[in-house]
């Protein structure tokens, strides 16, 4: 059998409405998204379309249609079958928890924590689990497939794709109605709202930032007092092939594709090993770190630092370990590792922190 070429054009846009309405299941409004993006580029639409659904499909199995709530219970049932009867032998348990590993790395999922890797598999047969999980992956997913598609950087969509914001916006109002419609009352009779309880707490972003602040400018006054008179403004970037595009929304050909999360894990690592090297040298230190993603959504970190006489070894070291890998790269030097010896006569060392710590919360 034949088909003209018109035929073919409308079976491919058949299949590709039909892959984006499933979407919908999840939460993600496909055909929004995949239109937007065709008003720029049908390639990056179709790129789109396919990451994400290439992304998402592990979710759905041999089911036509499903909720999360719905996927949840499936792959906890999948699961629950799965581990039904133990394996046998220790090569047939790192089988298994391999094949968990694999399926969860796909969907930009960490392995659940245990005691041991068979104590861990167990909350896979949780459907309460699932949801948590899958609920966070989502975001994850879209953004990703975002940003393989070229949208997520300085000329377009900066930070964080504006699908994957708008899902976390539509989380926090429903989150938001949620604990405006549910009433808590205490032993006198009286009677709150949860958000006006949790307008009263941490969760309230005015309360958190100016609390972080009020710890910052106390650690800076304690090191005074104990003789830290170095204070210290390090910013550790990750190498090149953690970058996604440029700022004009060119792609990097070194690009890994590896995701915010990934990068951020990169960056703890290292920190671990600056952390066990300043621990052999008996290096006192103490300070605050703050997360700031780059226009493309690549994390670096900042790290306001209270030091005494060891600061030149503190510095020695974070070189040492950030530059660790790919250190003959071009740039390397200049922007993986950034150190600003603080001027109190200048300002105070918490003015270096306070914008990012504001752009962490609400941007204030």
């Amino acid at each position: 059998m034949s088909y003209s070429a018109h035929a073919l054009h409308e079976e491919m846009k058949n299949t590709k409405t039909m892959r984006l309405d499933r979407l919908d299941d999840i939460g993600v409004n496909g055909r929004r998204e995949y239109s937007r993006i065709l008003r720029a580029s049908e390639f990056d639409a179709n790129t789109w379309a396919r990451t994400i659904y290439k992304s998402v499909k592990p979710l759905f199995g041999r089911r036509v249609v499903g909720s999360i709530a719905e996927i949840s219970r499936g792959l906890a049932d999948v699961w629950a079958g799965s581990l039904l009867y133990e394996p046998e032998t220790d090569e047939e348990w790192k089988t298994l928890v391999g094949k968990a590993k694999s399926f969860l790395a796909d969907l930009h999922l960490p392995f659940p924590k245990g005691t041991t890797d068979r104590t861990a598999m167990l909350r896979l047969r949780d459907a309460k689990w699932w949801r948590r999980q899958i609920n966070r992956a989502i975001p994850r997913i879209v953004d990703q497939a975002s940003r393989a598609a070229h949208q997520v950087h300085k000329a377009n969509d900066c930070y964080i794709s504006d699908a994957a914001f708008g899902l976390w916006q539509q989380r926090q109002r429903s989150n938001r109605d949620t604990l405006e419609n549910m009433i808590a009352t205490n032993d006198l009779g009286q009677e709150y709202t949860l958000a006006e309880l949790a307008d009263k707490g941490v969760s309230n972003q005015g309360i958190r930032r100016t609390e972080l602040m009020v710890r910052c400018r106390g650690m800076e006054e304690w090191a005074d007092e104990k003789g830290f008179e170095t204070a210290l403004f390090i910013t550790v970037t990750a190498p090149s092939k953690y970058h996604s595009h440029s700022q004009a929304g060119f792609e990097y050909p070194n690009w890994n594709h590896d995701d915010p999360r990934a990068v951020n894990d990169y960056l703890n690592r290292v920190w671990g090993r600056i952390r066990a090297g300043l621990a052999r040298q008996n290096v006192e230190y103490f300070g605050v770190r703050v997360t700031e993603p780059h226009h493309d959504g690549c994390p670096h970190w900042h790290l306001l630092v209270f030091t005494s006489s060891t600061a030149a070894q503190l510095i020695a070291v974070v070189n040492r370990y950030a530059k660790a890998e790919a250190p003959d790269e071009i740039g390397v030097e200049k922007h993986r590792v950034v150190v600003e010896k603080i001027d109190a006569a200048k300002g105070s060392a918490v003015g270096y922190v306070a914008k990012y710590i504001s752009k962490n919360i609400d941007g204030f």
